[in-house]
């Protein structure tokens, strides 16, 4: 997303939904387990960056670069900015170090939407701030960045 000298740049893998079950319990062995941490992708870890300070439901997010990681429950997730880079692999689970968390913030998830084969994050322009969106399976995540001005 850019927007003058803004940018925010997300850089992901998209994995395909396959005819699989995408979100649900451990029991029912859904792809992405709720309350398990997700990279939000496939292969390497999501990453994130902004070129200004910005807010993230409304905390404060310096600009630099992060790992994106969620934990999905059925009815929000919980999205993580991490400061390590890097991670890689299948690895759900123990993957991202908690501790080098920078910010969480919650975000409520639908999951009664037309199914999205191919898990996609797109952005778009609301009246105070970018909506971030994830969208896949019949599931759509999204919360609010804003741009802080100096």
């Amino acid at each position: 997303y850019r927007d003058g000298d803004f940018l925010i740049q997300v850089n992901y893998s998209q994995p395909y939904k396959k005819g699989r079950l995408i979100f649900g319990t451990q029991a029912e062995r859904a792809l992405v387990p709720y309350g398990k941490k997700w990279r939000t992708g496939a292969n390497e870890a999501t990453e994130i960056s902004f070129s200004n300070d910005v807010l993230i439901a409304g905390t404060l997010l310096k600009a630099g670069r992060y790992s994106l990681y969620t934990i999905p429950d059925a009815s929000v997730w919980t999205i993580a900015f991490n400061s390590k880079l890097g991670y890689w692999g299948r690895g759900f689970g123990d993957v991202f170090d908690e501790s080098l968390d920078v910010l969480r913030a919650i975000a409520i998830a639908q999951n009664d939407l037309p199914e999205v084969e191919q898990f996609t994050i797109s952005f778009s322009k609301q009246a105070q701030a970018i909506a971030l969106t994830m969208e896949w399976d019949s599931v759509q995540v999204s919360f609010p960045i804003e741009k802080i001005i100096r």
